[in-house]
This record gives structure tokens, sequence and C-alpha cells, in this order.
């Protein structure tokens, strides 16, 4: 249950950035939170196969789905993601206003 709805957050996630940041960074992000959920399906497959051989793999098992951890981890995610959007923006935004003022600039010392 958790792994979906981390995997459900992950991909709303990567569908947010894809609609509001700038062509050029949506590959990278999308790159970016495939890997992640890459990394978390082969790191859960792993750890569910190690269950049937150890008992302290199904005890790890068990602590990842407490709840608690799984949490940690989707808010650090989650709030990592966020800050990374908002540097990409803040940096759309400012080489925005540095081709605006370049062009201006431009203009200015055309005529």
């Amino acid at each position: 249950m958790v792994s979906f709805f981390i995997v459900v957050v992950l991909i709303g996630m990567t569908t947010y950035a894809i609609r509001s940041v700038g062509r050029e960074v949506n590959l990278y992000v999308a790159g970016e939170l495939s890997v992640i959920v890459a990394w978390w399906a082969t790191f859960l497959f792993y750890l569910w196969v190690l269950t049937f051989v150890s008992d302290t793999a199904q005890q790890m098992w068990n602590t990842v789905w407490s709840g608690s951890i799984a949490y940690t981890i989707l808010r650090m995610i989650a709030a990592g993601y966020f800050w990374m959007w908002v540097v990409m923006k803040g940096w759309l935004f400012i080489r925005k206003r540095a081709t605006d003022f370049k062009r201006a600039s431009n203009r200015f010392h055309d005529s």
C-alpha cells in the first residue's frame, strides 16, 4: 500500500514538474524522478526477495513499512524535489529577464 502511494506521489510530482517548468528542464526533472522510482523499485524488490531467506530482512521489511520510515523518506523526496523545482523556476525566471535585458540593451545601442 505504501509503495503504491510512493509511486503515485512520484508520478504526480513528475507530471507537475513537466507541466510547470521550462521545456529544457522537463527531461532533467523527469529523468531524476524516474531514477528514484527505479531505485526504490529495485531496493524494495530486493528486500522483498530477502524476506524469504533471512529473518533480519523480514524485520527490516516490517520496519520500512511501519509507517514512520516510509513517511520520512517520502517527505525527504518531496522536499528535495520541491526545492529543486523552486531553484529551476528561479533560474528560468532570471535567465528570461537577462535575455529580455540583453535584447533591450541591443535595441538601445543599435538605434
